[in-house]
């Protein structure tokens, strides 16, 4: 079977239907997105898989974070950093706000040219929460353990001596 030159024009102008890809169309859409945002708030959020081991240091990240009540007399922090070590993490806090920050180190093992793509969070990162209930500061407790940092936070309890009050 012989194809005419009109059938091969209308299978050229249908095949670039064929070959539209929509995880390629999504992908340049998160681009396009990711260039607003650092446009406007002048951050990178964006994890871009051609960049190098050593560009990718200079990336902000913000670990996410799980935070919960504990027998309504405790506040329950869990903060995700898998692979870092203890000595890499900062932890301060007030009576109503608490800071983590820290460095998490790429690996050294692998050379930058040998990198296919890099979707690990790698680099400084800092946050910092305020709280929804006053804590006792002095009372925080944290713990490390299979890259979760627990944190255990005593609430202040409300003065329920009563004062008197004078009238004018």
């Amino acid at each position: 079977m012989m194809i005419t030159p009109k059938e091969k024009t209308r299978r050229t102008s249908l095949s670039r239907y064929w070959d539209w890809d929509p995880f390629r169309e999504f992908s340049r859409i998160h681009r396009m997105m990711n260039e607003l945002m650092n446009e406007i708030f002048g951050t990178d959020y964006s994890y871009n898989y051609s960049m190098t081991p050593s560009e990718m240091k200079n990336v902000t990240w913000m670990p996410p974070v799980n935070m919960y009540l504990k027998d309504n007399n405790t506040l329950c922090m869990e903060v995700w950093l898998p692979g870092m070590s203890k000595e890499n993490i900062e932890l301060s806090v007030t009576s109503n706000t608490i800071t983590i920050s820290g460095t998490s180190n790429t690996p050294e093992n692998i050379p930058s040219e040998n990198w296919i793509f890099y979707e690990f969070p790698y680099g400084k990162f800092h946050r910092t929460i305020e709280l929804p209930y006053e804590i006792k500061p002095n009372e925080v407790k944290a713990t490390y353990e299979n890259g979760i940092l627990k944190i255990t936070m005593p609430l202040m309890t409300p003065e329920k001596e009563q004062v008197k009050v004078n009238i004018n």
